[in-house]
């Protein structure tokens, strides 16, 4: 076990039958850190922190919470508590009795618990609610009273299994503020379910990108948009162009690649990189991409048609076609002119020119 682990997730698989849910999954988690596990449905996410919180225990492998292994420990004597999507707020109850049922064992004198109430309701920013019945909440009220009740405890680590997919888009993002907020003034270690990659970008300080039950990429939010390490992560963090290439040579700072009918690119050398004469793939973001109407001087370039606009409110992405190429490049280009905006998309012959840095080479 890494010493410097707070949670050490190791070799850890989970069979359902003859469905491997988890496969050999190796994870360090370090002490108050927010860290997301992010992935499409099915792919391991959701059983890893059950297992976390011991509703399930792994076919093979090992957990440590904090140095402690958790094989024998049962799920209420574990230093977590969790937080599902659906909140399980008690209907019959009001806020403070939702908030102080966590401490129903504990066995504290009543003002201690009414003092801890009050506390956890100035935590989530809800003074004044403890009368409140549980129907006169709004959703995003809803989830902060679930929180508050989870950290009352005052656990070790916060799992949270996809808390804010009940709320609609734009208080689904407010909410996302807040709990980043929430896990940085409570400094305890968070645990964090999602299918959705803005959320686990916007929040976390680390990601594991899961597929099939094994995890592909644990880096940063900056590093898995920059720089994924594969094709599947690429794909999944953001929109993406590929084009399929060949390494022509490889320089002290540079890789040159031929990309066919797109002619050649440069790329600047980072480590791993495929070696020359390798096949690899060329991946572009969108909003790395910019559209000329004459042949910039500098840069890599390729002419192209712009097929068709797609207008996003603050960014339209253009489709262009390229000769040789069958799908077409996905350019993004901020709406920063109401009026060029108005007068229509864009359309005709363009340059479509990106930089060195911008470009991402996978094996």
């Amino acid at each position: 076990m890494d010493d410097t682990s707070f949670i050490s997730i190791q070799n850890v698989s989970k069979r359902f039958g003859s469905v491997l849910a988890v496969d050999q999954v190796s994870i360090d988690i370090r002490r108050g850190e927010f860290f997301s596990l992010l992935g499409p449905s099915g792919c391991g996410k959701s059983t890893l922190l059950r297992i976390l919180a011991g509703f399930e225990f792994p076919t093979s492998g090992e957990v440590h919470i904090d140095g402690q292994a958790m094989a024998a420990v049962a799920p209420n004597h574990r230093p977590v508590n969790i937080v599902f999507q659906n909140y399980a707020i008690f209907p019959h109850l009001t806020v403070k009795k939702n908030i102080a049922y966590g401490l129903l064992d504990a066995r504290l004198p009543r003002a201690r618990v009414n003092e801890r109430v009050e506390e956890m309701l100035d935590l989530i920013k809800l003074p004044g609610y403890q009368n409140r019945a549980s129907h006169e909440l709004s959703g995003g009220e809803r989830q902060r009273v679930a929180l508050a009740r989870a950290l009352i405890r005052q656990p070790k680590v916060l799992l949270l299994d996809e808390p804010l997919g009940a709320l609609d888009k734009k208080l689904r993002e407010s909410m996302q503020l807040e709990l980043r907020d929430l896990q940085r003034s409570v400094g305890i270690t968070f645990v964090f379910v999602t299918h959705d990659q803005e959320e686990a970008l916007t929040m976390s300080d680390r990601v594991a990108v899961m597929s099939k039950g094994r995890h592909l990429q644990i880096d940063s939010p900056a590093r898995l948009y920059e720089a994924p390490q594969s094709r599947e992560v690429a794909e999944f963090i953001g929109t993406m162009n590929f084009l399929e290439a060949r390494v022509l040579d490889v320089h002290d700072d540079t890789v040159e690649i031929d990309a066919g009918t797109v002619g050649l690119i440069k790329a600047h050398k980072r480590d791993p990189h495929p070696g020359s004469g390798a096949r690899c793939t060329v991946a572009l973001r969108p909003e790395k991409i910019s559209l000329h109407t004459s042949r910039p001087d500098t840069g890599n370039t390729v002419r192209g048609v712009i097929d068709s606009t797609a207008y996003l409110g603050d960014r339209s992405h253009h489709f262009v076609k390229v000769e040789g190429i069958e799908a077409p490049l996905i350019v993004s280009e901020p709406n920063l002119d109401s009026d060029a905006v108005e007068g229509g998309p864009r359309d005709g012959e363009v340059w479509l020119n990106w930089s060195m840095r911008s470009v991402v080479l996978l094996s």
